[in-house]
C-alpha cells in the first residue's frame, strides 16, 4: 500500500475521535497520577490527564465563540475614522512581554 493511501486511512480513524470522548489519543508522556482511564474499542486504554481533559473541554467551548467579534470591530474602526484611536507603545510592549512570560 502506497504511503498515501495510509495516511488517508489514518486520517479517517482520526476524524471519528472527538474531543471530550474520552477516546482522543494521548501521548505516553501525559500519564499522570490524576488520570482517567477509558477504552476506545474495548481492547485499547487511553490515559487522559486531568489537565487534557480541561484542555479538550475549553476547546470545546471555544469552538461555539465566534472568530471576530464584530462590536469591537467595527468600534475601532469608528474611532479611527474619527481620529480618536491612539497607540499606546509602552502598553503594547507590556502584553508582548506578558505573553513571553506566560509561554516559557
Amino acid at each position: 500500500m502506497n504511503p498515501i493511501d495510509q495516511s488517508a486511512g489514518i486520517k479517517a480513524q482520526l476524524d471519528t475521535v472527538r474531543p471530550g470522548s474520552g477516546t482522543a489519543p494521548v501521548a505516553a508522556e501525559a500519564r499522570g497520577s490524576n488520570t482517567q482511564r477509558a477504552n476506545s474499542r474495548g481492547d485499547e486504554a487511553v490515559t487522559v490527564t486531568r489537565t487534557a481533559s480541561e484542555l479538550m473541554r475549553l476547546e470545546e467551548q471555544l469552538e461555539t465563540l465566534p472568530e471576530v467579534d464584530s462590536e469591537r470591530v467595527e468600534a475601532l474602526r469608528q474611532a479611527i475614522a474619527e481620529g480618536r484611536y491612539e497607540v499606546n507603545p509602552g502598553r503594547i510592549a507590556d502584553a508582548l512581554i506578558q505573553v513571553e512570560r506566560e509561554l516559557y
